[in-house]
């Protein structure tokens, strides 16, 4: 793992909890870790290029000459927050498997944060979790209810 700390200026700090000023929700929270990741690989190198992630990626960074992707994951946690670090998609996880790393970007919300640079099967292993979405019950024509349960693996 590579943790290397990273530091916002008061202008950019300002800036973006201007666009996304509730640290409490996992949306803003997501939206801060990219900011700050293209920051970090714009302090690399000024002529750096991003695109949308293709493949499960949600990033790609053209830096000092080569090309990377990543799965960007943040957390207001001082610490990695292993707890809350989930991955949700098939392609995501084909991806980390396959070599892609994880930039998780902890102390969101504050100037100074860590940017950790996560390997599959060097840092952290992936577990599959079932899980269940909830939808609501549609009254049958005939009053009983009908159900729709959908498992996620």
């Amino acid at each position: 793992m590579q943790p290397i700390p990273f530091e916002l200026t008061l202008d950019e700090l300002r800036e973006i909890s201007t666009l996304y000023p509730n640290i409490e929700k996992n949306s803003h929270v997501g939206h801060w870790a990219v900011y700050i990741v293209r920051k970090y690989y714009l302090s690399l190198d000024s002529n750096a290029t991003f695109t949308n992630g293709k493949n499960g990626a949600d990033i790609e960074v053209n830096y000092l000459g080569k090309t990377e992707s990543f799965e960007i994951k943040g957390t207001n946690d001082k610490g990695l927050g292993w707890g809350k670090l989930k991955v949700s998609s098939l392609p995501c996880y084909n991806a980390l498997v396959n070599g892609m790393k994880i930039i998780r970007v902890s102390n969101i919300g504050n100037p100074n944060v860590t940017l950790h640079f996560l390997e599959y099967n060097k840092d952290f292993t992936l577990e599959v979790e079932a899980r269940w979405t909830i939808k609501p019950v549609i009254k049958a024509k005939a009053g009983r209810p009908k159900t729709h349960i959908k498992l996620i693996l």
